[in-house]
């Protein structure tokens, strides 16, 4: 459009050049001939010379009638050839030069017109980016109803602040260098609002070819920024989804060579990186024999087009035997077969298990066996764990139940104690004589075990919530052993390295560890023995071992010495071991038992020196 509009403009030019080049010449002629017809006249009046003439002249009174006798015929017919040639140039001249305004109205017409039904935003700013001009399109892509709002403003104020910067530094760069393109931008509406953008500026220039203003297209590419944000979540699943599938998964053109594969697909072939086998094909990692028979196979997909779903088919790679090969072809959007894609899982350990399968059903009766010892014990666990929780509502509604009356009891023995020791010396021997204060003392005893029972039954049946301080295991190990009666024919040694550091434990929860450990130790060895308390300590747990020279325990007692209400004392509620194995797993350690009858037992507890608290319900 700027070369028609420039052509045109030469076209004028050239043509008031032409009538420029006839007026004068006309001019020039007319003075020669004025010149030629004076020197004549002054003769004809008989004057002295031109100038004479020219004197004579301008008594007006005399010009025209000398003129008129002077001029023949020829004269008037050469003047009015003249003055009818310059007539004709004027018109055509003025003819011309409306044609040239009306092209160039139309023309203007039709780029306005353009400029208008632009779905683009155009604007147009002066070499400071004061906004000259704009179209119905950048109203709308920035939210003002009219271009009164818009022009005068500098464009750096529709466009974000974070990217001014970088807006003036491309507008110095249009001016030195010429056009930009597609350069994105953050812009902004009318109330705030930010939008991506694309935008290409050039510079326009005057006749002169001096820069004279910026012309801009800008396009909202919000739609498309969401696309490929889309697309690059579609990237990215399909990314994951070949990176962490256990699968193979690889893409191959006509040929029959590797266009993609997952990274599984490069471990099978040894690669770092799956782009290296881009471009290869199956010669270049089988043999000669299986590569040619995977390649027939995959040009028979490509021929026919039709797929191979679960073919079975031995694998050299990574280890596997087999694998289950499912082939599938890649078409174009008018339908031609442009490559395969293909997923090959390895079925070895599945082959193996359905030889076992084979098997088992060679042996259906021991199988049916098998599982239903399998069901049974299941259904065992499930009855058990349904019976420790009864257990546990059971033994906190009877611990509720019997801690009154036993601390009634317990006050009237005090009552009855404090009575004895009031009542007069004479009638004391009696109650002497008749055993009333030991009954007293035997009576104590029950209501202390019945006591501990209950106290039993409240700990297991109780939530744990261990308050964690460091402390000594050795003094908590002392001061437990000087609250039992340790028999003289027990020996107690610990074992434990000097300035043995403190560990973060629930204090009080550890001594009922202790104690219940210990006592079980002690009554384990009726007739004497040695008790042995070792303390060690790794890089990452404390370890805690009670080992006793006993009478052990039975083997078929090792799996119900944990379990609640499991004794084998004549006295014992069965519930000792139990909240010893909830102490430890509170402290998220372990507790285990190594015994031999007759030669004794050894309990092991390891408490982890960082660890997740366990609130055990």
């Amino acid at each position: 459009m700027k070369k028609d509009e420039k052509a045109r403009g030469s076209r004028v030019s050239a043509s008031l050049t032409k009538v420029r080049k006839n007026v004068v010449g006309i001019l020039i002629g007319s003075m020669g001939l004025f010149i030629v017809l004076g020197h004549e006249l002054s003769e004809y009046l008989e004057l002295g010379s031109f100038a004479d003439l020219l004197d004579h002249l301008v008594q007006p009174s005399l010009l025209f009638c000398h003129i008129m006798d002077f001029l023949s015929i020829p004269a008037l017919i050469l003047i009015g050839y003249f003055y009818q040639k310059q007539k004709h140039v004027t018109a055509n001249l003025e003819q011309i030069v409306e044609q040239r305004t009306r092209r160039l109205r139309e023309s203007e017409s039709r780029l306005a017109n353009i400029i208008a039904a632009s779905p683009d935003a155009i604007t147009v700013t002066d070499l400071d980016g004061n906004i000259i001009e704009c179209n119905q399109a950048t109203l709308g892509m920035h939210g003002f109803s009219s271009k009164e709002e818009v022009i005068g403003r500098n464009a750096l104020e529709l466009i974000a602040e974070k990217d001014h910067q970088r807006a003036i530094e491309n507008m110095r760069k249009t001016l030195d260098q010429g056009p930009v393109r597609n350069l994105e931008y953050s812009c902004l509406a009318k109330d705030g609002r930010e939008f991506p953008a694309e935008l290409s500026a050039s510079v326009v220039r005057d006749a002169l070819g001096n820069p004279a203003y910026f012309m801009a297209i800008t396009k909202n590419i919000s739609e498309r920024k969401w696309m490929e944000a889309d697309l690059a979540h579609e990237r990215d699943l399909l990314h994951a989804l070949m990176d962490n599938m256990p699968d193979a998964i690889y893409f191959k053109d006509v040929n029959s060579r590797f266009t993609r594969v997952n990274r599984r697909v490069a471990e099978w072939f040894g690669l770092s990186d799956p782009e290296d086998a881009v471009g290869k094909t199956d010669f270049d990692f089988y043999a000669q024999e299986l590569a040619s028979k995977f390649y027939a196979d995959e040009q028979g997909i490509i021929q026919s087009g039709q797929p191979v779903i679960a073919k079975e088919e031995p694998e050299s790679h990574f280890g596997a035997k087999w694998v289950s090969s499912t082939k599938v072809p890649i078409r174009d959007r008018e339908g031609r077969v442009t490559g395969i894609v293909g997923i090959s899982r390895d079925i070895t350990d599945f082959k193996r298990m359905r030889e076992k399968l084979r098997e088992y059903s060679e042996h259906l009766e021991e199988t049916v066996q098998e599982r239903t010892r399998e069901l049974r014990e299941t259904q065992e666990r499930l009855l058990k764990a349904e019976r420790l929780a009864a257990i546990g509502e059971t033994a906190a509604m009877v611990g509720h139940d019997l801690r009154n009356p036993l601390q009634a009891m317990s006050n009237l023995l005090y009552l009855g104690k404090k009575m004895i020791k009031e009542i007069p010396s004479r009638c004391r021997k009696i109650v002497v004589q008749t055993g009333i204060e030991e009954l007293f003392v035997n009576a104590a005893k029950q209501i202390e075990y019945m006591n501990k029972i209950v106290s039993d039954l409240q700990d297991y049946a109780r939530p744990f919530k261990p308050e964690f301080v460091p402390t000594s295991l050795q003094e908590l190990i002392n001061e437990t052993l000087s609250a039992l009666a340790i028999p003289q024919t027990v020996k107690v040694s610990i074992v434990a390295p000097k300035d043995f550091p403190n560990i973060p434990v629930d204090r009080s929860m550890t001594m009922r560890l202790f104690t219940n450990l210990l006592t079980n130790a002690l009554q384990a060895m009726p007739d004497g023995g040695q008790l042995t308390i070792r303390l060690e300590q790794t890089e990452s747990s404390t370890v805690i071992s009670i080992e006793d020279t006993g009478i052990g325990i039975p083997k078929e007692n090792l799996d119900k010495i944990f379990q609640p209400l499991f004794t084998t004392k004549s006295k014992g509620a069965g519930f000792g071991l139990p909240i010893c194995k909830r102490i430890v797993e509170t402290h998220n350690g372990s507790i285990t038992v190594e015994t031999e009858v007759g030669r004794g037992s050894t309990f092991t507890v390891t408490i982890p020196l960082t660890r997740e608290v366990s609130q055990t319900a």
